[in-house]
């Protein structure tokens, strides 16, 4: 302000002249301030919005992963039930027999459903099936285009899981894991003479 009074002194202003000048300087400055003041807090309260709503977007997208999450969890369980049923012990009452035509029958119809549950099927979709595999997007699911050797591990994982000598404390799991993997075993020959054509 000392600089504006200089100035107007030199202009030749009165000194009651710029005692007022300088006095509406000053209200003029003052309401600038108010005004710059509340435009910075309005700035600061949206950037503050702007803040709160990629929060809330964050949330949203959590939350929605978290879904995904669960859905994927419901799956699996669907398929580990779907895959106990497939390779649990029948439940069927056997009529009073000798224990060697009991074992007998039993034997003629668990070798019955294996050759109906490999029936028509290839060794991929075994595969992805004794491996819990359903979801085209899993890690390992065997799809047309995939290469020898991505069969080759899957084939190696299915049996360590079907290996009949992991199932020999349970009469029909044995049973079943041999007949399995005796049509798995086949099937993955078939395919690997195919491949080395």
């Amino acid at each position: 302000m000392r600089e504006l009074k200089r100035e107007l002194a030199s202009c030749g202003v009165r000194p009651a002249e710029i005692a007022t000048l300088v006095e509406k300087a000053e209200l003029v400055q003052r309401l600038v301030d108010v005004h710059m003041g509340s435009k910075k807090e309005k700035e600061k309260e949206k950037e503050k919005e702007k803040v709160k709503e990629r929060e809330r977007e964050k949330e949203r997208e959590r939350e929605k992963e978290r879904e995904r999450e669960r859905e994927r969890e419901r799956e699996k369980q669907h398929d580990r039930e779907r895959h106990a049923r497939h390779f649990s012990a029948p439940s069927v009452t056997l009529p009073d027999s000798s224990k060697e035509s009991e074992k007998e029958n039993l034997r003629e119809r668990i070798v019955h459903e294996v050759e109906q549950w490999a029936k028509g099927r290839s060794i991929k979709s075994m595969l992805n099936e004794l491996n819990g595999l359903n979801n085209l997007n899993e890690q390992g699911y065997l799809k047309r285009g995939d290469t020898f050797k991505e069969v080759s591990r899957s084939y190696k994982r299915a049996l360590l899981k079907i290996h009949p000598d992991k199932h020999m404390d349970n009469e029909t799991k044995h049973i079943r894991a041999t007949e399995v993997f005796k049509y798995v075993s086949q099937a993955y020959n078939e395919y690997k003479k195919k491949y080395e054509r």
